[in-house]
């Protein structure tokens, strides 16, 4: 069975996802208390792009496979959008995706032979996920 390029994001997403709840589980009630919209949001963004967002193209989706945890980027983007009245989800993936200055912002996947290979430094995954 071949994986699509979606189903390689999706996937991803969806690790991303089971890291962020598994680095909740270490954290106080007060901070889970204190956190409770980035979770709120963290969760809604997942949501969003694993059941109703329409990937309108593969050089989207490839662009987000460059990076290791692309629900950090997409949930920190839309925590930024939702202040904003009109800016639906969609159209916030469309200005996310023209955004270059991401690239230097995130980690990056290392691709070889075309293999992604996490190469980043994992001790402060619950600092990433949740900004302790």
């Amino acid at each position: 069975m071949t994986c699509t390029k979606k189903d390689q994001l999706l996937e991803r997403i969806h690790s991303n996802y089971l890291d962020f709840l598994i680095a909740l589980q270490d954290v106080s009630r007060d901070t889970l208390f204190c956190r409770a919209k980035r979770i709120a949001v963290v969760t809604e963004a997942y949501e969003m792009l694993t059941k109703t967002y329409a990937w309108d193209e593969d050089c989207e989706i490839e662009y987000y496979l460059m990076f290791r945890n692309p629900l950090v980027i997409i949930a920190d983007a839309w925590e930024q959008h939702q202040d904003k009245i009109s800016a639906g989800f969609p159209q916030m993936m469309s200005e996310l995706s023209s955004d270059s200055s991401i690239i230097t912002q995130y980690p990056l996947m290392e691709v070889s032979c075309n293999n992604a290979v996490d190469i980043s430094d994992t001790k402060h995954k619950a600092e990433i996920y949740i900004k302790i």
